[in-house]
C-alpha cells in the first residue's frame, strides 16, 4: 500500500509542478499578449465599412485569373523549332566536314 501511495505521490508531485510551470506560461503569453495589443489598430480608428469595402474591391480582381499553360506551351514549340531550324543553317553553312586526306601517290 505505500509503494502505490508514494507511486501517486510523486505522479501528483509532477502534475504540481506542470501546474504551476503552466500557470507561469499562461501569465507570460498574457502579459505579451497585452503588449502586442498596444501595437494593432484600435477599433475606433478604422470601421468595420472600410473592411467590407476593401473585400468587395478584390473580389473581382481575384476572378480575372488568364490562363498561361497555351501561351507558355506555344512559345516553347515555337522556340524549339525556330532553334532546330537555325542550328540545321548553322550546321550547313557554317561547320562543315574537312577534306578526307590525300592518299600519297606511289613513288
Amino acid at each position: 500500500m505505500e509503494a502505490t501511495l508514494q507511486l501517486h505521490e510523486s505522479t501528483a508531485t509532477v502534475f504540481r509542478t506542470a501546474a504551476e510551470k503552466h500557470e507561469a506560461a499562461k501569465l507570460a503569453y498574457e502579459k505579451l499578449f497585452d503588449r502586442t495589443e498596444s501595437f494593432t489598430l484600435p477599433s475606433d480608428t478604422m470601421p468595420m465599412t472600410d473592411y467590407v469595402a476593401i473585400q468587395e474591391r478584390a473580389t473581382p480582381a481575384s476572378e480575372n485569373v488568364e490562363d498561361w499553360v497555351l501561351p507558355i506551351a506555344v512559345g516553347g514549340i515555337g522556340g524549339g523549332l525556330l532553334g532546330a531550324l537555325f542550328g540545321l543553317l548553322v550546321s550547313l553553312i557554317i561547320v562543315r566536314s574537312p577534306k578526307p586526306a590525300q592518299i600519297p601517290a606511289a613513288l
